[in-house]
């Protein structure tokens, strides 16, 4: 939902992590992004991860995650999921993203 949405507004987004998306995105993103994916995610996944990367941004911060020994919903992986996401989170927020 947000994916639609994103492609849609002109709202001001600091950051934004999809985690899992199975899809492209509806349009290239405008904000930074760290696209998040477990390691042992669904193949649809893994798939559209790899077509959203050409449209990340070149910002220093957005790019790809794999979070290591996660399946798709993250099942005994949120402290590490949490731990991998905190970084890009506070680099958005602070500004360092250009």
């Amino acid at each position: 939902m947000v994916n639609a949405w994103l492609a849609t507004t002109d709202a001001a987004v600091d950051a934004w992590i999809p985690v899992g998306m199975l899809v492209p995105f509806a349009a290239p993103p405008h904000e930074p992004v760290l696209d998040v994916i477990a390691e042992h995610d669904f193949p649809e996944a893994i798939a559209a991860a790899k077509v959203r990367s050409a449209n990340l941004a070149r910002d220093g911060c957005s790019g790809p995650l794999v979070v290591p020994g996660a399946d798709h919903y993250f099942e005994r992986a949120a402290t590490g999921l949490a731990a991998a996401v905190a970084p890009f989170i506070a680099r958005a927020l602070a500004g360092e993203c250009k």
